[in-house]
């Protein structure tokens, strides 16, 4: 049974690996390569190479999926997804074979499936530009009690086997050919032509930034509405019926410039000039784009027009915040990680619909999470976190009886180098602040300095 994703999906991850029982002869890496390369070379396309990144993204995802087996699509995904499961064991060689098989529904001519057939797994092997690979799989124990009788008074209990295989690729997969104009260069070129003639400094391409736009413009085939995101960060969307360049698209955003008044510091009254006043916000100093095949959308850092950064919610803030606390003990100052960032701020974002003080699951870093019922800026929510080194003992290694100190000593971890945090408004007008740490601190038996 074989699941597929959408056809415009821009990644595709797939991956291979067993936790519980060994790994079958047709599961390693080169027998997952020689499966996929094999459909590659019989329409004339190049070998694709195996990545372990992308693999453990897809083992994190396999992971994630043991407890049920379901093939349902891991989220925010960077990478394109082939995904498989079977009742009983099913080979990575098996998995792929099943994907391009579809290649008997696929018709070149129309780039079209059969009536009522899957064809998106194979074009998903045979992409193109998909030329890094990573696989996972999972074989999960699954307890299955049958009822005996209605009244539940006798049951007999036995034990199921279940396997879950997950592909990804990556580079672009199953997306429109994108025109000349949509290179991040492009891109740049045309929002740094109208900040020069404001005056206003040049800002940088953040690949972040523009994997988090692709996520969201994803998100939004369905409808292609100009619905914004909930996200951190400044943001312009666009869309057109036909095709159009990212470079047309920013040019539509400028020429808001006419219904814009600087003296008054507002649009001309009906009109719209938010696209242009976040094109040449000063503050903006880096960007991101990503277009599906109907939309596009730019994702812009350090500036926001509907909720700026509170002036203690920069990352200086929060690395002098913790780094004071560190001198204070001897132990060396961290350093921003925008990696380490970019995932405390997709969870971050996750939180703002409770603002619940509850931890991402399988997370790489340390992490310390603080929440208001109004406004908290980074300086303080790390102070809260600083706070509780009154009830931390260093001689025993140990919190005071009926209190925390956890948050401090993560704070002061002297192998946590790299640090990330993010904040996000949450739905009842609340605060939630999130910081990560990595390599993550706080073993049991270590101390932390």
């Amino acid at each position: 049974m074989v699941f597929c994703k959408n056809s415009l999906a821009l990644f595709c991850l797939i991956s291979l690996a067993c936790l519980i029982l060994p790994l079958n002869a047709q599961d390693s890496p080169q027998d997952y390569l020689n499966a996929h390369n094999q459909a590659r070379a019989a329409v004339g396309v190049g070998p694709m190479t195996w990545d372990n990144k992308v693999a453990a993204f897809a083992q994190n995802y396999a992971n994630q999926r043991a407890g049920d087996c379901n093939l349902v699509h891991s989220s925010n995904r960077p990478y394109g997804e082939n995904l498989a499961k079977s009742s009983g064991d099913l080979s990575g060689k098996d998995a792929v074979k099943l994907w391009v098989d579809e290649k008997a529904f696929y018709d070149y001519n129309s780039n079209s499936c059969a009536a009522g057939k899957q064809c998106g797994h194979y074009t998903q092997v045979v992409w193109r530009n998909s030329v890094r690979l990573g696989c996972a799989k999972s074989i999960i124990r699954n307890r299955i009690t049958a009822e005996i009788s209605q009244s539940k008074i006798q049951s007999r209990t036995s034990l199921a086997f279940f396997s879950l295989i997950i592909c990804s690729l990556s580079l672009t997969s199953n997306i429109l050919t994108s025109l000349a104009q949509n290179t991040p260069q492009d891109y740049l070129n045309a929002h740094n032509e109208a900040r020069v003639a404001v005056h206003a400094g040049y800002i940088t391409w953040n690949n972040t930034l523009a994997i988090y736009a692709l996520n969201y413009s994803l998100q939004r085939i369905g409808d292609c509405n100009l619905v914004y995101s909930n996200d951190p960060y400044g943001e312009n969307v666009a869309s057109s019926t036909s095709d159009i360049a990212g470079e047309e698209t920013v040019k539509m955003w400028i020429d808001e410039k006419s219904f814009y008044d600087y003296n008054s510091n507002s649009c001309a009254t009906g009109k719209q000039c938010r696209n242009y006043i976040q094109v040449v916000w000063r503050n903006t100093a880096q960007v991101g784009c990503a277009k599906n095949s109907l939309a596009l959308f730019c994702l812009i850092s350090l500036a926001c027009l509907i909720l700026p950064l509170n002036a203690q919610d920069s990352p200086q803030d929060y690395l002098n915040a913790h780094n004071q606390a560190r001198a204070a003990v001897g132990v060396g100052p961290m350093t921003w990680d925008n990696k380490v960032a970019a995932f405390a701020q997709n969870y971050a974002n996750q939180r703002a619909g409770d603002c619940n003080l509850v931890h991402s699951s399988n997370r790489p870093y340390g992490e310390n999470l603080a929440k208001s019922s109004g406004d908290l800026s980074g300086k303080d929510a790390v102070k809260l976190w600083v706070d509780e080194k009154a009830f931390y003992d260093y001689n025993s290694n140990s919190c005071a009886a009926g209190k925390q100190c956890g948050h401090y000593t993560q704070v002061v971890w002297r192998n946590s180098v790299r640090l990330g945090c993010a904040k996000v408004k949450c739905n009842n007008g609340g605060t939630f602040i999130g910081c990560n740490y990595d390599p993550p601190g706080n073993f049991v038996g270590q101390k932390p300095y």
